[in-house]
């Protein structure tokens, strides 16, 4: 055997290596994703297990600088597991706070709860401890998507849909709407938070609606409250109010439901839809009065219509949002990658 023989038989031991590697890691990647995928299915009725985990997510202070140089250098990504939108962005004391659905445990959705990221500049990013955890019988299958509200003392109050009970006859969960609050104001990074007593504030659906399609609150002082406190309108809201836009699918349609309130902490009143498929035209017409309505294969909704809730065709629309691009000109945002400009 010539001189080169040793080195293409080391290769062959490295590349066999490098195989029983990659099998040993796609052996223990299938085990850790048999119970989570399970756990989706059914659904948690308590905490989920070793819930330090997710006390300890972030708590070392991660930042761009202890960072692998593969990751990016100004995007936001976990030290490990799963992570989803961001939301409840908010600006306060020179410093911006972001927080991420995140699932350090795997990398699956499972119960996600909001991970805090705090940043001086958006470039510089410090993980700080989680904002909110599933530990409450109202969110143990998750804190899901949300956003934040600064009131006119300048306190921040996340507001977030809560995975309730697993309900098998739905396949889905029961949603409400609750609320965390920093538990120090004079702490420039609001490491710690906390949930009121009053949670979840917000559980009754439209009308039409029900809890299995009814999430992701908007803020109370955006887009929303500011057009329903123009003068122009024939009851305008007080300005003192809040209001905010919560998606939800009502008789078989699509759209947002708006909610007034005193004070974040409510009572919060349904005062009507903020949009719908039924505003959309042709999209309206092709969808809603589709003759495939009557598919015997649909589950029906909890309230007897006879419509598509889950499936392929859901019409549940997600993740809604209204801005005011200028003065007069109002996307609605859904879906969450939908987007529709009214003037």
């Amino acid at each position: 055997m010539g001189p080169a023989a040793p080195s293409r038989v080391a290769a062959v031991r490295r590349a066999h290596l490098y195989f029983t590697l990659a099998c040993a890691v796609l052996m223990a990647f299938s085990r850790l994703r048999e119970p989570l995928l399970q756990s989706e299915q059914r659904g948690h009725t308590a905490p989920v297990d070793d819930l330090d985990t997710y006390r300890r997510a972030g708590c070392d202070n991660f930042t761009n600088d202890r960072w692998q140089p593969l990751r990016p250098a100004f995007h936001i990504t976990v030290p490990w597991g799963w992570m989803n939108e961001a939301h409840g962005m908010f600006q306060l004391n020179g410093t911006t706070h972001i927080f991420v659905q995140y699932n350090p445990k795997g990398f699956t959705w499972d119960a996600p709860f909001w991970g805090h990221v705090a940043s001086p500049d958006l470039a510089h990013l410090v993980w700080l401890p989680p904002a909110i955890l599933p530990d409450a019988p109202y969110d143990y299958n998750g804190a899901w998507s949300g956003a934040a509200t600064v009131t006119e003392e300048g306190v921040p109050i996340l507001t977030y849909t809560g995975g309730s009970r697993y309900v098998p006859e739905q396949d889905t969960f029961y949603q409400t709407q609750s609320a965390a609050l920093p538990q120090d104001m004079s702490d420039p990074l609001l490491k710690w938070w906390r949930k009121p007593d009053t949670n979840p504030f917000l559980v009754q659906a439209p009308p039409g609606a029900t809890n299995y399609q009814f999430r992701d609150p908007t803020e109370g002082r955006g887009a929303v409250h500011k057009a329903l406190t123009l003068p122009e309108n024939p009851n305008p809201l007080p300005k003192s109010h809040y209001a905010l836009a919560i998606g939800v699918q009502a008789y078989c349609l699509g759209g947002a439901g708006i909610y007034t309130a005193p004070t974040m902490e409510g009572p919060w009143t349904f005062v009507g839809s903020l949009y719908n498929q039924m505003n959309m035209g042709d999209v309206g017409e092709s969808v809603c009065a589709s003759s495939d309505a009557n598919r015997s294969n649909w589950r029906p909704s909890a309230d007897g219509a006879s419509c598509d809730q889950f499936g392929a065709d859901q019409r549940m629309w997600e993740v809604v949002d209204f801005v005011e691009l200028e003065p007069g000109l109002h996307p609605r945002i859904f879906a969450p990658t939908a987007l529709i400009v009214v003037t």
